[in-house]
């Protein structure tokens, strides 16, 4: 079964029934804001989600291309969501309450999480050839609202900031002292702009660095 939203075709099954459209309005709602910050008014191609109810073939059709397979060249258990090309797969919400410490995760927590594989396929289809870790995870964190409730943790070392390795939180610090000091022109210039964007870095850095010191 499939519902075509504006920015997203989303395919589920009879077992995604009794939430499917409660999460597909959320979704459409959503994603029209984030094309929005974007400056995207047609997505081409668009992104396909396809709920998985049966959670070995997710593991599977995942494990294909997961950069990050552990040990046993298996898919981390906490893996529950994952874009590939312009598609999105996801385990369907009942299995998603099933993964470890999801036992008590909301409808709108997995919405999140697909919201936050939307704004990597926007960005990556609207970014210069080079970004930083902390821009794109940012991004995404804040543009998912994954953060908005959280207390400010900033730990991350420079290199962290961009090389990777830096706690999500420690991106979404970074990411929003910017946002707010500098303002959302700012930030799609450093999307466009990697020059602009290594040449700041360095001083934005130390800029949220003091911030959150002092708090």
């Amino acid at each position: 079964m499939n519902i075509e939203l504006e920015y997203i075709n989303v395919e589920y099954t009879e077992k995604d029934l009794h939430y499917i459209n409660i999460l597909t309005k959320k979704i459409d709602i959503d994603t029209r804001e984030i094309a929005s910050f974007f400056s995207i008014k047609n997505l081409n191609p668009k992104v396909n989600l396809k709920i998985f109810n049966d959670i070995s073939q997710f593991r599977y059709e995942c494990s294909k291309t997961y950069p990050m397979l552990d040990s046993n060249g298996n898919l981390p258990e906490s893996v529950c969501t994952y874009l590939i090309d312009n598609n999105i797969y996801v385990l369907t919400y009942d299995e998603f309450l099933k993964i470890k410490d999801h036992h008590n995760y909301t409808l709108d927590d997995l919405l999140r999480l697909i919201l936050q594989e939307f704004v990597y396929y926007c960005f990556r289809n609207k970014k210069c050839s080079q970004t930083y870790p902390w821009l794109e995870e940012g991004l995404a964190l804040t543009l998912s609202h994954q953060y908005d409730d959280s207390s400010i943790n900033f730990t991350a070392t420079y290199d962290e900031i961009i090389y990777g390795g830096a706690t999500a939180q420690s991106y979404y610090a970074m990411f929003k002292y910017v946002l707010d000091f500098y303002g959302n022109d700012y930030i799609k210039l450093l999307i466009s702009d990697f020059d602009l964007l290594e040449t700041d870095t360095p001083k934005l850095y130390e800029e949220a660095k003091e911030k959150y010191s002092k708090k």
